[in-house]
């Protein structure tokens, strides 16, 4: 492997990646920043940290992500850093730290496809609940208006959640429905509808698998 270019010794560890064996890629990343390039190249150090991810290896590559991030300001990998570090807090159940994550990274998405494969991980974390004084924290940063109306949503489904109505209908009025994505059309329809037939109960129910 040392006697390969450059080019040669990274193609090589692609491909070790892409047939799944991830310890060997993350060697050859390894070996390709340590003797390469002096621990400059962003594309081997966030492959590296993806080869970390898939094997479970979440300290690494949480490491590897972050040091990504603070070498290589406004790389163009970035949005694939922060999908990273959300993936890795999904896996190990931290379900807000993940939802803030994957919306740093979606206002840096223009494609349609990945955008809907970020909406989908939003989506979830949503889903399973957050951390309300947190993502009340995150709408105080945020400038993006796409990312606040999400955001927002977010705080309306918890408000649901537990039964606040008052707070639901204030938290949706706030949401120009022009500034979400269709994504989440459908349970912005659905909370709405709940506000104006005057649902006054959630109940959970429990299911076992």
């Amino acid at each position: 492997f040392d006697s390969l270019t450059y080019i040669e010794k990274f193609n090589f560890a692609v491909k070790s990646y892409k047939e799944g064996r991830y310890k060997i890629a993350e060697s050859q990343f390894k070996f390709i920043l340590m003797y390469d390039r002096n621990y400059k190249d962003p594309a081997a150090q966030l492959l590296m940290a993806k080869s970390q991810y898939k094997q479970n290896k979440f300290i690494d590559a949480i490491r590897s992500s972050k040091s990504f991030l603070l070498s290589y300001p406004n790389s163009p990998y970035e949005s694939d850093a922060l999908i990273l570090l959300g993936d890795i807090a999904l896996k190990k159940e931290k379900f807000t730290d993940a939802f803030r994550y994957f919306l740093s990274s979606r206002s840096m998405i223009e494609d349609r496809i990945s955008l809907n494969s970020i909406d989908k991980r939003i989506f979830l974390c949503l889903g399973i609940g957050l951390n309300e004084e947190k993502i009340e924290g995150l709408l105080f940063k945020e400038n993006n208006s796409l990312n606040r109306s999400i955001i927002n949503l977010a705080r309306a489904y918890q408000s649901w959640k537990v039964g606040r109505n008052i707070d639901l209908e204030m938290i949706l009025s706030s949401i120009d429905p022009y500034y979400l994505p269709d994504y989440y059309s459908v349970i912005y329809g659905r909370l709405n509808n709940s506000v104006k037939t005057k649902s006054s109960k959630t109940i959970t129910i429990a299911v076992l698998l």
